[in-house]
């Protein structure tokens, strides 16, 4: 390999670590700005003035109470459901539907959903928070039930055997 080769070799990797620790400089950035918002935290004490929203020569400005409401947090968001059971027919999982409401107790604010999967129609009660739907679950499995805490197309199972 001659000289020139091994340069330009050189100036790629060198390209590609710089590549790499903008890349990684970015998804920091973007982490730090989502923590910022999910904790509602002001900036710490070296943040530069740029940043910060008042500025030397100013007073701050009275905040309405709208503004001073924190975010809910990710476990408050009812985005949970509790999947009880799959069905060959959507009757069958709206009965199924009907059945487990009726059984506990009619919980205000819980409702059936089935969704369509392959030949399958998946019975799911919800929307919860996390923080609800665990209980639901854990007593749905004590009565040896099926359960699965579904969130979008992410899914963790419990059920009577484990």
């Amino acid at each position: 390999m001659s000289w020139r080769d091994g340069l330009r070799k050189g100036r790629s990797h060198l390209l590609f670590a710089l590549v790499l620790a903008a890349g990684g400089l970015l998804v920091v950035n973007i982490e730090d700005e989502t923590l910022k918002q999910e904790t509602n935290s002001k900036l710490h004490p070296g943040a530069s003035s740029a940043e910060s929203s008042v500025r030397p020569n100013e007073t701050p400005r009275p905040v309405s109470k709208a503004a001073t409401h924190p975010m809910p947090l990710a476990s408050d968001v009812r985005h949970i459901y509790v999947q009880i059971g799959a069905y060959q027919s959507k009757a069958r999982a709206a009965r199924e539907g009907r059945q487990a409401l009726r059984e506990l107790g009619d919980p205000a604010g819980l409702s059936v959903r089935i969704e369509a999967f392959r030949k399958f129609y998946r019975l799911q009660l919800g929307p919860l928070t996390k923080h609800d739907a665990m209980p639901l679950c854990q007593r749905l499995v004590s009565q040896r039930r099926e359960c699965q805490l579904v969130r979008g197309d992410r899914k963790t199972s419990s059920s009577p055997d484990s």
